[in-house]
């Protein structure tokens, strides 16, 4: 049955598991792939079994992220919305000097940076200079471009939710809060000192 789920898109997240037949009653087997798409290994583990004896005794011991966590290497492509620099783009995104500067794109990169030694995949990561806007033609440029021609398989950067992004790329969970807020030094109780903040909004 090997074959058959090889050519299976299945990915780490599959919840598929296979009983099959033997002179004792059922065995039961959990089966995915480290990542279908790029050449992941077909894995297919024992679970447990199945007899009228008995009964059903087939189920995992912990998280299945934790037990599937080694990836072996596969090979991920990214990108991450940076200016060009003259530093490598490893050694800006990865830098603690001037933190202030880009840090959304920094701090994503630094996450990812996080999954990619505990899965243990390969990242490879490209620069791009936009978030990824619509053009005339109807396409979208910068990072939503590259992720709409499958280019790359995810971003490194933050992305805001924008209606007409939705067709062409998902969504994964965010990891930054954006907020905005104004901080008055001593505010005067007048209508004028808020207002002028307040006038854009109207």
């Amino acid at each position: 049955f090997q074959e058959v789920f090889k050519q299976a898109a299945l990915n780490i997240n599959s919840n598929v598991n296979l009983a099959v037949f033997n002179s004792s009653g059922w065995s039961i087997y959990d089966i995915y792939n480290q990542a279908y798409r790029h050449n992941g290994r077909l894995i297919i583990g024992e679970l447990g079994f199945f007899n009228s004896t008995i009964g059903y005794r087939a189920k995992l011991e912990t998280n299945k992220f934790w037990i599937r966590r080694n990836m072996s290497g596969v090979v991920f492509k990214s990108a991450v919305v940076v200016p060009n620099s003259r530093i490598k783009l490893d050694e800006y995104l990865y830098s603690e000097e001037r933190r202030q500067e880009n840090s959304m794109h920094r701090f994503q990169s630094t996450t990812i940076r996080y999954c990619r030694d505990f899965f243990n995949f390969t990242l490879e990561v490209e620069r791009t200079e936009s978030w990824g806007y619509r053009q005339q033609n109807g396409n979208f440029d910068g990072l939503v471009g590259l992720l709409e021609r499958k280019l790359v398989d995810f971003g490194s950067s933050p992305l805001l939710l924008k209606f007409d992004r939705l067709p062409v790329v998902d969504y994964s969970y965010g990891n930054w809060i954006l907020r905005s807020t104004f901080i008055y030094r001593r505010p005067k109780i007048e209508v004028d000192s808020y207002e002028i903040f307040l006038r854009p909004l109207s």
